[in-house]
């Protein structure tokens, strides 16, 4: 199982924003926050300032369980605050990461549905000034969540079908309301690559990539294209990597084939000159006999 404490996936839950500049802070580290913005540090509790003492109560201990890697515990805090209070957007952020990351702990299984469901209400109760700012944000912490689900679903085994389409819908969102599209269109890549060979398949050896789930081997190839076409990228997909080695191994095949008929047409011609030098001989032999 993935290493709950991952500091990755710290970084993708929390989405407070700065009191000073409004820009969106990373993961607290032991009970503070650091604005990557402006440089400006604050405790946890000087956010939640505003905040009735319940629910400060329950942001403390939702983040306390965040620093300790327990997802479900984070997730249930959540859940509670929104049953407070409805319109806490973090809180919905909150729920909809943490959830994410405790539904793969508990049964493998993602719900890309849960997260952007979330997502959605998080912008619906957002109160800040720049929504537009901060939906870009949003959608870039949802492809950093994918990101980071991804490495985890592959540790674990868990990236059956369902699972890779539920972090292609997640990549989807974030290429239409994120910042980098070139990250998102390699990470969709790697993603559509990794399902376009059927599990059975991946387990025989030497039958790799030769049988293909086509819909993601399409999306991965169209992903390439796209990189190629606007980044004027040499960006190569693993299919296509590993039809140009078979193309090198099929020519250096037929070259050392070509080399061997050479030869071979080389020593039969030699074999055929000596057997005319001894019938020759022989026939001078019979000759000088007679």
């Amino acid at each position: 199982m993935a290493d709950e404490t991952d500091p990755k996936a710290k970084t993708v839950l929390v989405a407070a924003r700065c009191p000073k500049c409004g820009g969106v802070l990373g993961a607290p580290e032991k009970g503070t926050y650091t604005c990557e913005y402006c440089g400006t540090s604050f405790m946890a509790r000087e956010l939640m300032a505003g905040k009735s003492v319940d629910l400060r109560k329950f942001y403390e201990r939702a983040l306390e369980a965040v620093e300790e890697g327990d997802y479900g515990r984070a997730n249930e805090y959540f859940e509670r605050i929104l049953e407070t209070d409805a319109s806490e957007y973090q809180a919905w952020i909150g729920k909809g990461i943490a959830g994410a990351y405790a539904r793969l702990s508990e049964t493998q299984v993602l719900e890309a549905g849960e997260v952007l469901s979330c997502v959605d209400m998080a912008l619906e109760h957002f109160d800040g000034d720049d929504r537009e700012a901060f939906e870009r944000q949003l959608a870039d912490r949802v492809g950093a969540l994918a990101v980071d689900l991804f490495d985890r679903v592959t540790k674990e085994g868990a990236n059956d079908e369902k699972n890779m389409r539920s972090l292609l819908d997640l990549l989807a969102y974030w290429e239409e309301k994120g910042t980098d599209e070139l990250e998102c269109w390699i990470a969709t890549v790697a993603v559509a690559e990794k399902q376009a060979v059927p599990p059975k398949a991946r387990r025989k050896p030497g039958v790799t990539y030769l049988t293909f789930h086509y819909p993601f081997k399409n999306v991965a190839e169209d992903y390439a294209g796209k990189i190629r076409a606007k980044y004027d990228s040499a960006f190569t997909t693993a299919f296509e990597r590993r039809a140009e080695s078979k193309a090198r191994l099929l020519k250096s095949f037929k070259t050392v084939g070509k080399y061997l008929l050479i030869g071979a047409g080389v020593a039969v011609a030699i074999v055929v000159l000596i057997i005319i030098v001894l019938v020759i001989l022989g026939l001078f032999g019979l000759t000088y006999f007679f």
